[in-house]
């Protein structure tokens, strides 16, 4: 895989080559970085453990880490697909092998909130603490997603009514 082959000829990072590659790509493409973590709510929930809980109901299991958006770098030419934080992916495809050790190229189908579709994907796995890692040991992913199907960015018309501004 040609990221991994970079990163080693130049001594740098994947995450950092995977953003420069974005930064000077003239493809419509984003750099995207996936952890292995709650939704902040879940996380929020759990923040304390002492809280007393109403009518003596049983605390349920805590909730399973997913493979997590942390943030993505869209290349100059990306159509401005608003990629959200927190959004999960499932546990297959390429971002899925790639967490669990093997660099993977393929398509897949990600639920992404607004920029949902249809994505060629190129993963690479990155370093990961062991405080970090997934349910099973897997690791966080790098990846370079390019849309080949996604539903357009909805944005809201301003109604055409009288504004004071």
């Amino acid at each position: 895989m040609e990221f991994i082959e970079l990163t080693r000829k130049y001594g740098v990072s994947r995450e950092a080559t995977l953003r420069r590659y974005a930064e000077v790509s003239d493809r419509n493409i984003q750099a995207a970085y996936f952890s292995w973590r709650l939704k902040p709510a879940q996380t929020k929930r759990l923040a304390d453990p002492n809280q007393q809980r109403l009518f003596d109901i049983p605390a349920d299991k805590p909730p399973a880490k997913k493979l997590r958006l942390d943030y993505a770098i869209p290349s100059a030419a990306a159509n401005g697909a608003f990629l959200p934080q927190h959004k999960s992916v499932d546990n297959d495809g390429p971002l899925y092998a790639a967490a669990l050790g093997t660099p993977c190229e393929g398509t897949c189908h990600l639920d992404l909130g607004p920029s949902e579709g249809t994505y060629r994907v190129i993963a690479i796995p990155l370093w990961t603490s062991d405080s970090e890692v997934g349910p099973g040991g897997e690791n966080s992913v790098g990846a370079i997603i390019e849309p080949i199907d996604s539903k357009p960015a909805k944005r809201k018309i301003p109604a055409a009514r009288p504004s004071l501004f």
